[in-house]
């Protein structure tokens, strides 16, 4: 008689690499984690009301170059954001979340200067002129008295003569 179907068996799984393994943190703290989320929060928060800020003052005023202002804003975002997975997967080392924290300083900075840049553009462009340059004005009446140019002391005639001249 035939022997009996065997089943067949599964292979060995594979193991998990970072990425499928789920957020590990480096095996921090909760109050880290939720710190850094907090962090994560405000300057994603930030972010978008910025974008929202500049993309509403350009289409209102028509001017499309301050659509740079908000592509940069987004392009710098996308690479914190592709750090902060990298980070999360432990593909990027635990030493370097100095690094990501500057890098969030930095965008919340690139932020504030956008919008800065933006309020500025439009008060100078509301007036319908080219803006004004800061001037400074002397003031006013001559606070200045002129001067006679007079001679150092050692150049004066009426030191003593020396011998030799007397002699001679």
């Amino acid at each position: 008689m035939a022997a009996p179907p065997t089943r067949p068996v599964a292979p060995p799984e594979a193991p998990k690499t970072s990425s499928e393994a789920g957020p590990i943190y480096y095996k921090q703290s909760t109050k880290k984690t939720w710190a850094l989320r907090a962090y994560l929060i405000i300057i994603i928060l930030t972010v978008f009301s910025a974008m929202i800020y500049n993309m509403a003052l350009a289409i209102r005023d028509g001017l499309p170059v301050l659509f740079l202002a908000v592509l940069n804003m987004l392009l710098s975002s996308i690479v914190g954001l592709v750090l902060v997975w990298w980070y999360k997967n432990e593909d990027l080392p635990d030493n370097k979340l100095w690094y990501l924290l500057i890098l969030g300083l930095l965008i919340v900075f690139q932020c504030i200067t956008a919008d800065v840049f933006v309020g500025h553009a439009q008060t100078s462009s509301s007036s319908g002129g080219p803006p004004k340059l800061p001037t400074i004005k002397p003031p006013r009446g001559n606070h200045t008295t002129p001067r006679t140019f007079e001679p150092p002391i050692h150049h004066k005639t009426n030191a003593p003569k020396s011998s030799m001249a007397a002699t001679g």
